[in-house]
């Protein structure tokens, strides 16, 4: 590669569910957008960094024993999916919502 042969480091790294891991970690906090946020999670995977469920998500998400690490994201993904047909179906406004209001509508049962 034209990098490495300039001394320029090159990582390889799992993509997987970094735009949901950086929306509902990083977005809000540092006011990124979703790209920004997933940039930013690719970055930290490089440098080895892992990360961890948010503690208020592990108690709504009632992980069972066992759960590989990208399962609790992947259960949380099949959520915001779910929440976002129930959305469109319910006709609401949600372009404009953030992490905490998606987290808030996925999590109840009703609008």
């Amino acid at each position: 590669m034209a990098l490495r042969k300039r001394g320029i480091a090159v990582f390889t790294v799992s993509a997987r569910f970094t735009s949901l891991i950086g929306y509902f970690k990083y977005s809000e906090v540092y006011g990124l957008s979703a790209h920004q946020a997933a940039a930013l999670v690719i970055a930290r995977r490089a440098l080895g960094f892992a990360e961890r469920m948010p503690r208020e998500l592990l108690k709504r998400l009632s992980p069972e024993e066992g759960w590989k690490p990208f399962g609790l994201w992947g259960k949380l993904f099949g959520l915001y999916k779910a929440a976002r047909k129930r959305a469109i179906r319910e006709d609401k406004i949600f372009r404009g919502w953030g992490p905490t209001e998606w987290l808030f509508f996925m999590l109840s049962g009703t609008s």
